[in-house]
C-alpha cells in the first residue's frame, strides 16, 4: 500500500509504485525526497526535441506550468512541465 503517493515518484521514500526515476547517490543509496521548491509560467509550449508532441504554432495558444521539485539531500533537481491550451480542454 502506497503510504504516501506523489506527483512524481521516486525510488525509496515510502511511494511504493514503480518509480519514474531512480538516482543512484555518492554513499551509494538510490532514495530521494522530492519536495517542491518553485514554479513559473511560461507562455508557449516548449519544444520536446526528437520526441512527438504536441505543439502551438503561437505562443499565445498556451501556457506551461514549470514546477520544480528538489531533493535537499542531493540538490538533485526536477521540472515537472504542465500546458495547458487556450482552446482546448487539454493538458499535457
Amino acid at each position: 500500500k502506497d503510504t504516501l503517493p506523489q506527483e512524481y515518484s521516486s525510488a525509496g521514500e515510502m511511494d511504493y509504485r514503480v518509480p519514474a526515476t531512480v538516482v543512484r547517490q555518492k554513499d551509494g543509496s538510490n532514495g530521494l525526497m522530492l519536495k517542491y521548491k518553485t514554479y513559473k509560467v511560461e507562455e508557449g509550449k516548449p519544444e520536446l526535441t526528437g520526441l512527438p508532441a504536441a505543439y502551438v504554432e503561437s505562443e499565445s495558444e498556451a501556457n506551461t506550468l514549470i514546477v520544480t521539485l528538489e531533493d535537499e539531500k542531493s540538490g538533485v533537481l526536477f521540472d515537472l512541465l504542465y500546458t495547458i491550451y487556450r482552446d482546448y480542454p487539454i493538458i499535457t
